[in-house]
């Protein structure tokens, strides 16, 4: 199968996704349509919320940092066996 780069993942209106793609790329701020600058503003809020170290304005080395934080505590609570899911309605807490 050829490799194939799909340009709708650089159209940020089109996904959240893409428009935190896009937020995390840019230097310069960029005008969202209202609906996914209000998610934007939601995502951003809940990282901060975290107490991990990071938001949609860190840089791309403090996300990836943060990502590694993320991922050996998920994998310390399946280890040890406490990882349950929480209900949709609750935060998962590290």
């Amino acid at each position: 199968m050829d490799y194939v780069q799909d340009p709708t993942n650089f159209q940020p209106e089109l996904t959240i996704r893409n428009a935190i793609r896009q937020k995390i790329s840019q230097k310069t701020p960029i005008q969202f349509p209202d609906d996914v600058t209000q998610v934007l503003r939601t995502i951003h809020q809940a990282a901060k919320d975290s107490q991990l170290g990071f938001d949609l304005d860190s840089s791309l080395e403090d996300l990836r940092e943060a990502n590694q934080k993320i991922v050996s505590k998920v994998r310390q609570k399946e280890d040890s066996g406490q990882y349950v899911l929480p209900r949709a309605n609750r935060r998962l807490t590290f």
